[in-house]
């Protein structure tokens, strides 16, 4: 393997930096919450979402955890004390707990294959044919639920073959 050493002091960059933002960060949003519970008020809640880019890792689980942990409600991007009835109650020890990343983590993504769908599609179709739980609205969509059913029995016989696809080449650096 080629050593590349601008790829490995870029790495150890990362990593301590990245070492270093969750640090901050587990300071940022416990005293945010903390800051919430005792004064009422959102801005540091508020500051330290702004301060994550939209596409950040994180951001979302950031705002799920101040959801499950505190009355607190975002609308249109800003935050505010969710003041209805069914606001959450406070529960401060169990969000300091743990950080608010490991809260909700990211949903692992599975593979699938075209078995995996064709056993989907046919589920979807079962689920309109029951006629216990639900019934055509008209003759379209009798016709389209049995041209569906006809198109899986299709794809199950002979399954798509993929595509062919080069990978384009890559000059050299």
């Amino acid at each position: 393997m080629e050593k590349n050493d601008k790829f490995d002091k870029s790495l150890t960059d990362f990593k301590n930096a990245t070492a270093k933002s969750m640090a901050a960060a587990l300071i940022c949003s416990q005293i945010a919450l903390q800051h919430f519970h005792d004064h009422g008020d959102v801005s540091l809640c508020q500051r330290f979402h702004d301060a994550m880019p939209k596409n950040y890792t994180r951001r979302s689980a950031f705002i799920k955890w101040l959801a499950s942990f505190s009355p607190i409600a975002l609308k249109g991007g800003e935050f505010a004390k969710d003041k209805s009835d069914t606001a959450v109650d406070w529960n401060l020890e169990a969000a300091f707990a743990k950080p608010f990343w490991e809260f909700a983590p990211e949903k692992e993504i599975l593979d699938f294959t075209s078995a995996d769908i064709i056993s989907d599609l046919k589920r979807v179709v079962k689920k309109f044919k029951n006629e216990d739980r639900s019934k055509p609205a008209d003759a379209e969509a009798v016709a389209l639920l049995a041209q569906v059913e006809t198109t899986i029995e299709t794809l199950a016989a002979a399954p798509v073959a993929a595509p062919v696809v080069e990978a384009p080449a890559v000059a050299a650096a």
